[in-house]
């Protein structure tokens, strides 16, 4: 197959900025993978198991970055660390662009693990206020109803909290309860939320350790990387103030949901 050639990026300074970052991820796999992550298993049988079949006569040291580095290169027909050289910035003072903007490269493969496992748990905090929100809605709609002597305290069941729903076209369509299927989106945004658990169940979200100007910050940080706005340098401690964060306020709404509502969830 003939691929055309690439382009002069130096003057195409949006393409040059965005290929950067693409290599400065792939600069930082290659540095973790190569830290020797397979226990009992070879590099190449490990690559075998993630779907990578490596030459016979490649020497083991280099299974590691050989597919990463010549994957473009086999399907594409560009190998970045060609094609986006600091040589050929679009702009001086650029070279360490890719680095500065997705947090990642090959000099700080600690930082690009830190900063990844961040994102991944504000998402379970995400995740685990929508599992407790589909919760309240499917057993505590109206809230706690008739005397108080009467009320009963009710456990989630699992297929509740986890329901997988069914397709319907491009939708997808739950029972546990019904209104989830179009409340669900409205609820994914954190401030819309916060105000569905306040103002419909009467449950705050953030215990007093923690405050919304700090989750905003997370947030922020969160979007940075995410969205490869800029780099983002964080420490060990961040992340596990982070950790602690997190897991106070899911205790702090799972005890708000017993006291309040008398859902174990």
């Amino acid at each position: 197959m003939a691929y055309p050639a690439p382009p002069d990026l130096s003057r195409n300074p949006a393409l040059w900025l965005g290929l950067r970052q693409v290599e400065s991820l792939q600069d930082a796999l290659r540095c973790n993978l190569n830290r020797d992550p397979f226990r009992c298993q070879t590099a190449r049988q490990w690559l075998a198991s993630q779907g990578i079949m490596v030459e016979d006569d490649c020497p083991e040291p280099q299974l590691i970055t050989h597919p990463i580095t010549s994957g473009l290169e086999q399907r594409l027909g560009v190998r970045l660390d060609i094609l986006v050289r600091g040589s050929n910035a679009p702009a001086e003072g650029w070279t360490y662009a890719g680095e500065e903007r997705s947090g990642a490269g090959w000099r700080d493969p600690a930082n690009f693990l830190i900063t990844s496992a961040f994102v991944r748990l504000l998402g379970a905090w995400e995740q685990y206020e929508m599992d407790v929100l589909k919760a309240l809605f499917y057993y505590r709609p109206l809230g706690l109803l008739g005397d108080e002597a009467d009320q009963a305290v009710v456990r989630a069941e699992p297929d509740v909290v986890w329901e997988f729903p069914r397709s319907e076209g491009d939708k997808d369509v739950y029972s546990k309860p019904p209104v989830w299927t179009w409340l669900r989106k409205h609820a994914e945004n954190n401030v819309e939320r916060a105000k569905i658990f306040k103002n419909v169940f009467g449950i705050s979200t953030l215990p007093e350790g923690v405050t919304n100007k700090q989750r905003d910050e997370w947030y922020e940080k969160r979007n940075c990387v995410a969205h490869g706005r800029a780099g983002v340098k964080m420490t060990l401690r961040e992340y596990l103030d982070l950790e602690a964060g997190a897991v106070e306020a899911m205790l702090y709404v799972s005890r708000q949901c017993g006291e309040k509502l008398k859902l174990l969830v």
